[in-house]
């Protein structure tokens, strides 16, 4: 079956630089229209069911493609993005500052780093895989959306192309709104497209390096 996996529109902690986590920050008007876009990638592809984080900004990007199935989103705490810890709501500015160590290991090897007070990357991307593998074996011959966020996304990206989170410092940011494609057979996931955005259209936005 697929997996296509959805990063949420821009949210209004994108546009301000804060790291947002698990905190419940809504869309820009442009992450609003970016889910919009997020229809016309789906346009030709039945679906059987779709699910999201249960946080806002992840249910409304998948709000109008599950309206427009005929499908009710399916909400999932265990697809929300890693818990930030002491970092929510912080401007990624500050945390150099006041969390030296913990965000050094951030931006120099994020797939060992943990927010300080916080989860691991690696224990993130454990708890989103198995929300994705009891959906996929919920739906096993069928083709699922499934809205996330963007740490997760890069995290369960790099568990399944190396077997582990070490090398998510190799893996670009996944812009807004994007798509992941990925097929599960034999109980094993596989990475068939990552970030897909030309739907997007002129609407693409990503997050800058310093992140």
């Amino acid at each position: 079956m697929l997996l296509y996996f959805i990063r949420h529109g821009e949210s209004e902690s994108n546009k301000t630089r804060c790291f947002a986590g698990q905190l419940d920050v809504p869309l820009t008007e442009i992450g609003f229209r970016q889910a919009e876009r997020v229809v016309d990638f789906f346009k030709d592809i039945p679906l059987s069911a779709v699910y999201s984080s249960d946080l806002c900004r992840a249910m409304d990007t998948v709000r109008p493609t599950a309206a427009a199935k005929g499908l009710d989103v399916i909400p999932r705490e265990d697809l929300r993005e890693v818990f930030a810890g002491e970092w929510e709501g912080m401007p990624f500015e500050d945390l150099p500052r006041r969390y030296p160590e913990d965000f050094r290991v951030w931006q120099e090897n994020i797939g060992e780093a943990r927010c300080t007070g916080g989860e691991s990357l690696a224990e993130a991307a454990q708890r989103a895989e198995a929300a994705a593998r009891r959906i996929a074996k919920a739906h096993p011959n069928g083709a699922v959306a499934v809205a996330t966020h963007g740490g997760i996304l890069r995290a369960l990206i790099s568990l399944w192309t190396t077997g582990g989170t070490a090398a998510m410092q190799q893996l670009g940011w996944i812009p807004n709104a994007s798509v992941c494609v990925v097929e599960f057979e034999n109980d094993t996931f596989r990475v068939v497209e990552q970030g897909a955005s030309s739907h997007l259209g002129e609407l693409v936005t990503e997050l800058p390096k310093t992140v």
